[in-house]
Formats: structure tokens, C-alpha cells, sequence
């Protein structure tokens, strides 16, 4: 079944979704307001087939909320998680208030108690590589305190590849163990500085 236009009778193309041809469509709807109804909120003339009371550029507006900036589902109710509504926060360790305005805002602890627990995790980590590379010194077999054990770069020219300062990160040796031997520190200084 072919689609016509309502006023000249006009064969259509499958698209066509207002009825009529684009020359009735001009002069029948356009200038005459046949199918268009107004925005509720701007009063601007939208087509009778938009979806909604609402132009398009409404439609955007109301679909964000202005203090958390999440999107508004209409099926469902908005619940605001803006830090401001929620009111004064405070820090689940030591129970220093948080600021609203800083990074803090996001956070549940404070920035000395979130570097506490940053540390605490990287002394874990450490102490499990040094446990996977053999709890002790591979040059001279030193075992008796592992802050005195290091992990040393076997290839110098691979030091400045993940920092700038030559320095290791703990997450370059989980990635690339392959890269570090586990010696001490009196090895350590005989390597890297021999007389």
C-alpha cells in the first residue's frame, strides 16, 4: 500500500510521516499552522509528531539536574547526591569536617587520613613483592630487615621510561618484576656507586 498526500494525492515516500508532500507541506502546514501545536514552556511552534509537550531545547533542560548534573529519567524519581544538599560531612577516620568546595567533596576521608591509607596499602604491596622475589638479598643472601632490602633496575637505560626521576613505582615492579632484582642496600650502593 502506497502513501499519498492528503491534499494533491501525490505518491510519498516510504519516510514521509506528516502526510504530506513537501509543496502542500510548505504551503498547507508551514504558513498555516495546520499541524503544529506550541512548547509549554518557550511558547515556540513544535510539530504535532514531536514527542511531548516540550521543544527540543527544553527537553534538554529539564533532563539534568542543576545541582548534581545527573540526568532525570522521567519513569523513575530523582534522588540528588550534590554534596551540598546533603549538608556538613565528616571524615570517617578522624572526623575532621570535609569541605564542600575541594576535591574533599567526593571523598570520605580527609586528605591526611586518605594518605595514611594510601601509605598503609603501598607498605602492603611492598612487602608482598619482596616476599615474591625471595625475602632476601640476591647477591648476599641478607634476610634480617626488609626496609633494608631495595629493588634495583638490572638495566639502567629502563629507569626513565615510567618516571622522569628514575625512580621505581611499586606498580612498575608488579607489572614488570622481570625488570628488578631484590638486593640490599649495602649491595645496592656498591652497584650503583662502585669506587
Amino acid at each position: 500500500m502506497d502513501k499519498t498526500c492528503i491534499k494533491c494525492g501525490k505518491k510519498l515516500s516510504r519516510q514521509a510521516k506528516t502526510g504530506f508532500c513537501l509543496k502542500c507541506f510548505n504551503k498547507n502546514v508551514l504558513f498555516k499552522g495546520g499541524q503544529y501545536k506550541q512548547c509549554k514552556n518557550c511558547k515556540k511552534n513544535i510539530r504535532i509528531y514531536n514527542i511531548g509537550d516540550l521543544c527540543q531545547q527544553c527537553r534538554k533542560k529539564d533532563a539534568q539536574c542543576n545541582l548534581c548534573g545527573k540526568f532525570i529519567s522521567k519513569d523513575k524519581k530523582h534522588i540528588c547526591s550534590s554534596v551540598d544538599i546533603k549538608g556538613t560531612r565528616y571524615c570517617h577516620e578522624c572526623g575532621k569536617e570535609l569541605s564542600n568546595v575541594t576535591w574533599e567533596r567526593y571523598s570520605k576521608l580527609c586528605g591526611r587520613c586518605g594518605k595514611k591509607e594510601w601509605r598503609k596499602k603501598e607498605k602492603e604491596k611492598r612487602i608482598q613483592l619482596i616476599k615474591q622475589f625471595g625475602n632476601k638479598c640476591s647477591l648476599c643472601g641478607y634476610d634480617k630487615h626488609l626496609p633494608s632490602l631495595h629493588f634495583h633496575h638490572t638495566d639502567s637505560s629502563e629507569k626513565y621510561l615510567w618516571t622522569c626521576s628514575g625512580k621505581h613505582s611499586i606498580r612498575e615492579i608488579e607489572i614488570h618484576p622481570e625488570r628488578f632484582m631484590l638486593i640490599c642496600a649495602n649491595c645496592h650502593g656498591e652497584i650503583t656507586h662502585p669506587v
